[in-house]
């Protein structure tokens, strides 16, 4: 891998992890006058914050941690078309930057929702957003409780095909938990 290559790589990862980090949840606990941490089930996640601060914020949080793996897996395919896998990099990096993100103690959420995002950033078009179901299942079962932001992955899920963005995404996840 030749240098320019290999910080594409990084600036990928960057953007993703760091995007990642942006707790919505986190942030709205604090604007309430709570730490979403250690309140309600202690994960900064959109399920806790259903619990601790409604539907509508808990749905705007799963929304905002959807929304923050697309941008990433976009903006890093935006800046590198010529490396292919920089939106995959960049999304993957955001799944990990929310389950650990680095401003908040390596204490975050259990990434669902922004697996959800990176699915959908992939597109139905690859093939890479069908199949996630099962990982996202897999997931949840290991981590084990409530998870509303396992709702995108349900809506990609045909059950035919995990490839692409989501194993790496997988790859990743899974070793890490």
């Amino acid at each position: 891998m030749n240098e320019v290559i290999a910080v594409r790589v990084v600036i990928s990862a960057l953007i993703g992890y760091l995007l990642g980090c942006i707790s919505p949840s986190f942030l709205i606990g604090k604007r309430r006058g709570y730490d979403v941490r250690e309140t309600g089930s202690k994960n900064a996640g959109a399920s806790n914050t259903i619990i601790m601060a409604g539907k509508f914020a808990g749905v705007l949080v799963a929304v905002l941690d959807i929304l923050k793996a697309a941008a990433s897996w976009w903006i890093a395919a935006a800046l590198f078309p010529e490396l292919e896998f920089a939106g995959q990099i960049a999304g993957a990096a955001c799944v990990l930057g929310h389950m650990f993100p680095v401003f908040l103690g390596f204490r975050g959420g259990k990434g669902f929702a922004c697996l959800g995002g990176l699915a959908l950033a992939c597109g139905p078009a690859d093939g890479t957003a069908r199949g996630n179901y099962r990982l996202c299942e897999q997931l949840y079962l290991h981590r084990g409780g409530v998870d509303v932001g396992r709702f995108p992955a349900v809506l990609c899920a045909d059950h035919r095909l995990v490839a692409g963005c989501a194993d790496i995404a997988a790859a990743v996840a899974v070793h890490v938990l």
